[in-house]
This record gives C-alpha cells, structure tokens and sequence, in this order.
C-alpha cells in the first residue's frame, strides 16, 4: 500500500475511528472467522483470554 497524498487528516482520523469501532464491537452475524464469533458470543472472558495467549505467542515468535 503507497501513500497517497489524497489522504487527509480528517479521512485518516475517520479510518481510524472506524476501525475502532469495528474492532470494539464488531458485527458477529457477519464474521469472517466464525470460529472467533462463535467464541465471542459464548463468552467475551473465554475469548479475551484465547486472544491474550495468541497475541503473546505472536510475541514470541518475533
């Protein structure tokens, strides 16, 4: 992805508040990881708790 320079600031600060709110409360009807959706609805602890161990096994890898 190049930088463009048609990208303002008030489209940057837009994507980003976007994102947060897709990654804050995201649309489980419509996942793309229906494993990661059924998780979450189950249980948001059990789910957090998963992600967690997964960000810290990424970590590792680094």
């Amino acid at each position: 992805l190049k930088w463009n320079s048609d990208y303002d600031v008030v489209a940057i600060f837009a994507t980003i508040q976007f994102l947060q709110l897709m990654l804050g409360d995201p649309n489980l009807y419509s996942a793309a990881n229906q494993q990661a959706a059924t998780m979450l609805t189950g249980g948001r602890i059990d789910y957090y708790k998963k992600a967690q161990r997964i960000v810290e096994l990424s970590w590792k890898a680094i």
